[in-house]
């Protein structure tokens, strides 16, 4: 997880309760990309354990064709327990990402928070 090892997740046993992202270019070709040559893409995920667990873990992208930069990928997550808050773990691994990286385009991380908020069960037990 963020500055520490990574979880090992089986699908049956850590099923996605809910997935968002944001990308600042269009999935249909060039119409409405910011920049052709750069592109942001978010992924943020939340799991839930057998033993109700949850595993929230988000993935920054940015692909470049510009000369002298480079492909970059930011990885960030936290676990917390049954009946801690998703939507702050959520927003937490979002607060992280952002920290890895200077000049992202912040509406993609925001876009993703919210489209993974949005997806989460409405169930008592995610606080």
């Amino acid at each position: 997880m963020t500055d520490g090892p990574p979880v090992t997740i089986t699908e049956d046993a850590w099923p996605v309760i809910a997935h968002g992202q944001g990308h600042d270019w269009s999935p249909h070709g060039q119409n409405g990309e910011r920049y052709a040559n750069r592109k942001w893409r978010c992924d943020i995920r939340a799991r839930r354990s057998i033993g109700a667990r949850h595993l929230v873990y988000g993935i920054l992208d940015y692909e470049t064709k510009w000369m002298g930069e480079h492909d970059r990928t930011y990885k960030a997550g936290v676990v917390i327990e049954a009946g801690d808050d998703v939507v702050a773990a959520i927003r937490k691994v979002a607060a992280a990402l952002n920290e890895r990286v200077a000049g992202a385009d912040n509406n993609v991380i925001r876009d993703a928070v919210d489209n993974a908020i949005s997806e989460l069960p409405a169930e008592a037990n995610l606080k």
